[in-house]
């Protein structure tokens, strides 16, 4: 759990206890003694720091972080001038994320629901209105309130329009969450603010459905299934669901983004008066696979890759025997 314990004290954060640990950080829950205040405070690893691209990726969170203020948005506070070593520091939210809330409740009730998708959909909007796409919107990151007060939190994978790309090209367990990815970001584009109601999207699904529309044996099958599956109706998974809700949840994350929502307040005003949504909203055919052909399971992606690597290895052997017979 990096170089830090219980009980150190970093410019007045006396360190209470180790919240989580990342790829790129560790999160502590620590008292401003100088304010007399819980905060967290987030330390990046030290493999972040020798790395110019990901230390960039750091300073850029901070940056973002720190120019943001809604309600529906986790604060960032200001670290001192010249900090003893480089660390992020958020409000405390007290509360739970939403995935110990899902855990917690089991099945999330439909005003419960739409309730914590109305909150995630304005900070969404404020965010996007400042030019900021969260690209790794997930249960993980919302946290909700005693008062159900829903933050969206961890900026470790925003981009802010206009500024240099830092795109992951590969995923990794480290670099992204699958089951919430929209399919652009997972063929290594940069996404816009229509990836995050993608995710939104997803999220609802799972609020409403019990489960992720998109299931599997790895995470390549997940990944699979958002570029090629067409996912089950929430009725038919639960036909108490009213027809409109279903249309807004799955209208947000049409595998192609101009075939979704193009904006949050788009969504919004769906959300806010579900009897007034365009017919569009109910097109629920199946869309055109994107990219290549994906394998379905594990086993049959195994197969594919086998017989990949054979026919490489066969076209050598056929080039150096060649080579032979022309010698």
């Amino acid at each position: 759990m990096s170089g830090h314990h219980a009980g150190d004290s970093v410019d007045g954060l006396m360190l209470k206890e180790p919240l989580g640990e990342g790829a790129y950080a560790t999160v502590w829950l620590a008292v401003d003694q100088r304010e007399d205040r819980e905060v967290v405070v987030k330390f990046p690893n030290p493999e972040l720091l020798a790395d110019p691209q990901l230390y960039a990726r750091f300073v850029r969170e901070r940056n973002l972080a720190l120019s943001l203020d809604h309600p529906n948005v986790q604060r960032a506070l200001p670290v001192p001038q010249h900090p003893s070593e480089p660390y992020l520091m958020h409000e405390y939210l007290a509360g739970q994320t939403l995935r110990e809330f899902i855990a917690q409740r089991g099945q999330v009730s439909l005003g419960d629901a739409i309730e914590i998708g109305r909150q995630v959909a304005l900070g969404l909007s404020y965010l996007h209105a400042h030019g900021v796409v969260h690209r790794d919107l997930k249960p993980e990151n919302l946290i909700i309130s005693p008062e159900f007060t829903v933050a969206i939190s961890d900026f470790g994978s925003a981009v802010s329009l206009g500024v240099r790309r830092l795109t992951w090209q590969h995923f990794s367990a480290a670099q992204g969450t699958p089951d919430y990815m929209s399919p652009e970001q997972i063929r290594g584009l940069r996404g816009d603010a229509r990836s995050d109601l993608y995710s939104w999207g997803i999220i609802m699904y799972e609020l409403l459905a019990g489960v992720v529309p998109f299931e599997g044996d790895s995470w390549l099958v997940v990944m699979a299934g958002h570029l090629q599956g067409h996912p089950r109706r929430l009725r038919e998974r639960d036909p108490a669901i009213p027809s409109n809700i279903e249309g807004i949840v799955m209208h947000s994350f049409r595998r192609y983004p101009e075939h979704r929502y193009q904006s949050a307040d788009e969504l919004l005003r769906d959300l806010n008066d579900p009897a007034q949504v365009a017919p569009a909203v109910f097109d629920f055919s199946a869309e055109e696979p994107m990219g290549e052909h994906q394998p379905t399971t594990t086993q049959s992606y195994l197969r594919r890759a086998g017989l990949i690597a054979i026919g490489f290895v066969s076209a050598i052997i056929l080039v150096v025997g060649i080579a032979l017979i022309v010698k």
